[in-house]
């Protein structure tokens, strides 16, 4: 679909474009409206100084904004494409199911502090409904290790922006890069006026927004309703746009590309979420339990500002996605030594932050 139904083209791109702007002012108004009515709504662990960078305790209702665009995103889409036929699209009531559990697994997990084990679970869920419901990663020949994988792909990204979430500003930057880029690739493959990129739109547009009260000094933390929704919007939304992103050569390297996109999407995510685990590991600890010892910590105990680490993540997760898409854009995704070089490049990424950890360090921690 190149256009929305009963409009030229130059017209959908203006409504996507109103859309966009009047989706970020109300979720920047509701974030005023939020801060007006928010004594302890969000909040728990009073003075909890293990768990967050600082010891201020502040609301936690990024997830509340996130959903109510989610939403607003869902009614625009129905109301103009003026017809229910996303009533009888199973993938898209999936979705719908998997973003609302997401959401109110993390919303009582910021009332409740609930057990990592019944999150574990919801986010098990989350993959399995969106299988159930069609939407999976194509990447092996065999539905059962396609299966597995997506289920991986959806557990591992809500875990990772959930840990990520430990510090102003750091997951809402690399979700809203992630989301901008996708739409960058819907745009050309001429998917930008399809549900997706629509919900897309919206959220993008709400993270924006949001990143006004959670950039340092925050006033708002996004808290586990926000990063388990995004979580599982993103692993939703990456499975759609980026795994199963058409590609019109079948080679090893085209498949070796296949993963390393997505990956490039949220690099910074994976590689704090697998540095943490490794370094945890080793000392013994278990990985779902939180501390100060992120990459995003180490970088502080290094000299850097807190401004300044979300800045280097918002630079590092443009990069690394812009290459990815430089890639498919040039269809330079069956050559070989590019494919390996990029894989390379993220790998140094990777290691650049887990030689960080070792390297500065808070004894205390």
């Amino acid at each position: 679909m190149e256009h929305l139904i009963g409009f030229s083209q130059q017209n959908s791109l203006l409504i996507l474009l109103g859309f966009f702007l009047l989706q970020g002012i109300f979720a920047f108004l509701l974030g005023v409206i939020l801060l007006k009515f928010a004594t302890n709504l969000g909040v728990r662990n009073h003075g909890d100084g293990v768990v967050r960078w600082t010891a201020t305790t502040k609301p936690s209702l990024g997830g509340i904004l996130f959903f109510f665009a989610f939403l607003l995103s869902i009614v625009f889409y129905l109301i103009i494409l003026s017809e229910n036929a996303q009533f009888n699209n199973i993938e898209f009531l999936g979705m719908v199911v998997s973003c609302t559990m997401g959401f109110i697994m993390g919303l009582a997990d910021d009332a409740y502090n609930t057990k990592p084990w019944l999150k574990f679970f919801v986010q098990i869920f989350c993959g399995v409904v969106s299988i159930l419901c069609g939407n999976y990663i194509h990447l092996f020949s065999n539905d059962i290790c396609n299966y597995l994988i997506t289920i991986f792909w959806f557990v591992g990204i809500m875990n990772s922006l959930n840990m990520l979430d430990n510090m102003d500003g750091i997951t809402s930057s690399v979700s809203a890069v992630a989301s901008v880029f996708m739409l960058v690739i819907c745009y050309y493959t001429q998917t930008l006026f399809t549900y997706d990129s629509i919900l897309i739109i919206g959220v993008a547009a709400s993270i924006l927004a949001f990143m006004r009260y959670n950039w340092h000094p925050s006033t708002i933390y996004m808290g586990d309703s926000g990063s388990q929704f995004l979580g599982a919007f993103l692993a939703y939304a990456a499975v759609k746009v980026l795994w199963n992103i058409p590609i019109d050569i079948n080679s090893g390297s085209t498949f070796l590309f296949q993963v390393l996109l997505p990956v490039s999407f949220f690099i910074i995510t994976i590689s704090d979420t697998t540095t943490v685990s490794i370094n945890r590991l080793l000392k013994k600890r278990s990985p779902f339990v939180g501390g100060k010892d992120h990459t995003t910590h180490h970088l502080v105990y290094a000299g850097l500002k807190q401004r300044t680490v979300a800045l280097l993540y918002i630079f590092v997760s443009v990069i690394s996605a812009l290459g990815g898409f430089l890639i498919y854009y040039h269809h330079l995704y069956n050559d070989w030594m590019v494919v390996v070089l990029f894989g390379v490049i993220l790998f140094s990424i990777f290691i650049s932050l887990f030689v960080v950890t070792k390297k500065f360090k808070n004894e205390s921690v």
